[in-house]
């Protein structure tokens, strides 16, 4: 048990990760949430976002940074509203976060890509920030028109040498991947692309299922045991707003980390109230999952202040 009855701030440094929502419109074999069109179409409210974004933005524990995630991050252009994306960008920057957008691109050959391409627009455009826009490129996502679509776009005057910086999130020795940085090199040797790439599929997930990738012990811990050993030159870690308003530290693939943010009033816990008890549901988590990777106290050390453990 930790003590949760006065407020202490968190010992390591996070960044936000919002859920929008765990509808897409791909099935992959591979994903490690299980995303999928069966999906609820549930979204994270954008005023319990921008609620707990004036909770971070004054602790000095969080980045400046944000990542819209999913499911596929651009569903409510599809199901929700227009104006959802707009305004949570407006609402981030406004706040001076960067942002990184991370998306499957496949909406890049539909009716409303001119929309979608000039809200992102938007953030190219910023002047006081750099921003990330990640593109899933690997041969479970079978999502090649749409980069190809985005490949133009991102290669015209709208995009090029501005502060939008494209990624390519894929895995070592996919053939998708080496095709694509091949096309590109011959068709736009003037697009500046990086590439992140992992070394295996984690056998997670819809991975699992269908058998793809390779074991590794203790997955969900391992951002956090690379952020303990300072193998990571950026050790922080993330707090997950999830579209069932419920929140989490750390990368995990499934609900038991998660902790309601919500009082039984309906009113949004506080981040000096949902804050312990996150840390203590991750711990409980911990020693029932006999993970190894690091001691129970290296765990408080990590996440508690000294006078609070």
């Amino acid at each position: 048990m930790v003590n949760n009855k006065s407020f202490y701030s968190p010992v390591t440094e996070f960044y936000v990760n919002l859920y929008v929502t765990y509808f897409c419109n791909l099935s992959c074999k591979h994903c490690l949430i299980g995303c999928n069109p069966r999906k609820s179409k549930k979204f994270l409210p954008i005023r319990d976002i921008l609620f707990y974004m004036d909770e971070f933005k004054n602790d000095s524990k969080f980045s400046k940074s944000a990542v819209v995630n999913g499911g596929e991050a651009t569903t409510p252009y599809f199901y929700n509203s227009m104006d959802y994306i707009p305004i949570l960008n407006s609402e981030l920057l406004n706040r001076n976060f960067e942002i990184e957008f991370h998306t499957n691109s496949v909406w890049a050959k539909s009716k409303k890509a001119d929309i979608i391409w000039q809200d992102l627009k938007i953030l190219a455009d910023d002047v006081n920030n750099k921003h990330i826009l990640d593109l899933s490129c690997d041969q479970y996502h079978k999502n090649l028109d749409g980069l190809h679509e985005s490949f133009k776009v991102l290669s015209s005057p709208d995009f090029i040498n501005k502060n939008l910086i494209t990624k390519l999130l894929s895995f070592e020795g996919d053939p998708v991947i080496e095709k694509i940085q091949s096309e590109i090199k011959q068709k736009y040797p003037n697009l500046k692309i990086e590439s992140k790439i992992d070394n295996q599929i984690i056998k997670t997930g819809e991975a699992a299922k269908n058998n793809i990738g390779i074991e590794v012990p203790f997955f969900e811990y391992g951002n956090e045991y690379r952020a303990m050993r300072y193998i990571w030159t950026d050790n922080s870690i993330a707090i997950g707003l999830h579209p069932d308003r419920t929140a989490s530290i750390g990368t995990f693939y499934n609900e038991k980390r998660r902790v309601s943010y919500v009082n039984k009033d309906g009113t949004l816990k506080p981040w000096k109230q949902l804050y312990p008890q996150l840390v203590e549901k991750y711990i409980n988590c911990f020693k029932e999952d006999k993970c190894n990777l690091f001691t129970q106290d290296e765990l408080k050390r990590f996440l508690i202040p000294e006078n609070h453990r």
